[in-house]
């Protein structure tokens, strides 16, 4: 959801490597975002590493983007049934599958509340830090996969609950150089996360000057994401992704976006991915 800008970035080449790998030979193992990524490789153990920037909003809805660094490091292993489990700094999930066609994907992941930094924002409470789950099914046809996600705040700290439905395809091109994985998915949210991301109370919003704005739970926003992978050899690739974010309905007229931000927000992220 955010203003693109291309910055390039290094990745630390790891001193760290094991037997060869069978092949991946459809996008979706090769995708490292996919729940098939690795489906197919021999070893237990895997890992992989992202370093570049990334450009997302100051809050949900913003206008203002704020550019930072983008590091990432993941340990991944395969049991002896060819489940996938992940752990990474802040987050631990899992990948089961049923056949090549079907995977469901258990996710924890620490979420930090809305930061107040921005000066729209500025005497607002912060938002607290909560521990979010994730449940997602997803169905494959080839290259292209439907998938629906539930998200809930398993700490109740006012994230509420947050359902996805989507479609993504990852193509990769003859040879392999290239993946290029379109994705769109619609996103709805109970009441409770509605007010905490686009809600204001009478205090808050004679803080910063606005009207008082209490959402229902519904339709949230459409997302259309596309990632650009090019790979280098087995083991280092150059990563472009690039999300933008339409919000619909109750979160668009509230005041945080309609006065303040905007309906429409941007992400995006750019830097080199290494596997071992």
């Amino acid at each position: 959801m955010r203003t693109w800008i291309p910055i390039l970035a290094m990745v630390l080449v790891s001193p760290f490597s094991a037997g060869a790998d069978k092949p991946a030979t459809t996008g979706p193992e090769k995708n490292p975002f996919s729940p098939w990524y690795l489906r197919h490789a021999e070893r237990w153990w895997h890992f992989d590493a992202l370093v570049g920037v990334e450009v997302e909003p100051d809050y949900v809805g913003s206008d203002d983007s704020e550019l930072e660094p983008a590091a990432s490091l993941r340990a991944l292993f395969k049991d002896r049934f060819g489940n996938r489990y992940t752990v990474a700094p802040g987050e631990v999930g899992a990948a089961f599958y049923f056949g090549d066609r079907w995977a469901l994907t258990v996710d924890f992941e620490l979420e930090d509340g809305r930061e107040t930094e921005n000066e729209d924002l500025r005497g607002l409470p912060e938002g607290r830090e909560t521990l979010e789950g994730e449940l997602a099914l997803f169905r494959r046809w080839g290259d292209g996969y439907a998938y629906a996600v539930y998200q809930p705040d398993l700490l109740s700290r006012g994230k509420g609950i947050v359902t996805f439905i989507g479609y993504g395809y990852d193509h990769l091109t003859a040879g392999e150089r290239w993946l290029l994985s379109p994705r769109v998915d619609i996103s709805w949210g109970d009441r409770e996360h509605m007010q905490t991301e686009f809600g204001l109370s009478t205090s808050e919003a004679a803080i910063i000057g606005q009207r008082p704005y209490t959402p229902g739970g519904g339709l949230k926003s459409t997302t259309m994401g596309f990632m650009a992978q090019r790979f280098f050899g087995r083991r280092w690739s150059w990563l472009t992704s690039l999300e933008i974010e339409l919000y619909h309905d109750r979160a668009a007229d509230s005041p945080l976006l309609s006065e303040l931000g905007s309906e429409v927000t941007f992400e995006a992220t750019i830097g080199a991915f290494y596997t071992f």
